[in-house]
């Protein structure tokens, strides 16, 4: 799925399931656009991994454009979630995150990193709920992921991010900044090798300034 925001902003997902269906569990990722002035727009994304007791209707319908004040309202529900609104005419943007794994940063001119900033309990353990500023210039891009990316039976959830940002580093600037590519480069690679016994889902950001071309 490709969609395009304003011509700033495109978001690519990708879904791959280690059974025919996938579960209640599995990672769930969307977003909206809303109006925050008369003359801008601000981009929501979310990435909720759902389980048997979130309640994602509950979720989009209580949204707000404050990360942190829309994580305190959320409190009930049992899930992580990684939240980030973005102003796609500037990059500009806030983040806030329940116990979601660390967003993956990439652009044409700075290394592979992961958001290092510490993740609050997931929703239902109830901590002070926090929001930092997120950074999404044009040409980079940011890359939401469910664990199924990076953990498995042999490879543990910290060697899993290790490689996850090795493999990034070695990613072709004509992968780099076209976003479907990057999509398919990183779930090639980071399961090449590996039985896949978990659902896999990737959300990829990437602030554009322009259209995408082949």
């Amino acid at each position: 799925m490709v969609l395009q925001l304003l011509g700033l902003i495109t978001i690519v997902l990708r879904l791959r399931a280690a059974q025919q269906q996938f579960p209640e569990q599995m990672l769930k990722h969307w977003w909206q656009r809303r109006p925050r002035f008369k003359a801008q727009n601000t981009v929501i994304i979310a990435a909720l991994m759902a389980n048997d007791s979130a309640d994602t209707a509950s979720f989009r319908a209580r949204v707000t454009p404050g990360p942190q004040a829309t994580l305190e309202q959320l409190e009930e529900q049992v899930t992580t979630v990684a939240y980030l609104v973005i102003d796609p005419a500037t990059g500009d943007g806030l983040m806030g995150n329940a116990g979601h794994l660390p967003v993956l940063g990439l652009g044409l001119d700075v290394e592979p990193f992961l958001d290092e900033t510490e993740a609050g309990t997931p929703l239902g353990w109830p901590s002070p709920r926090q929001q930092h500023p997120f950074r999404l210039p044009p040409g980079s891009t940011a890359v939401l992921y469910s664990d199924g990316l990076v953990e498995n039976r042999i490879r543990g959830l910290d060697t899993g991010l290790r490689e996850l940002v090795t493999v990034a580093a070695r990613a072709r600037s004509s992968v780099v900044g076209h976003p479907e590519r990057l999509l398919s480069y990183l779930v090639d690679a980071m399961l090449a090798g590996h039985e896949q016994d978990d659902d896999v889902t990737v959300l990829v950001v990437h602030a554009t300034g322009r259209e995408i071309g082949p």
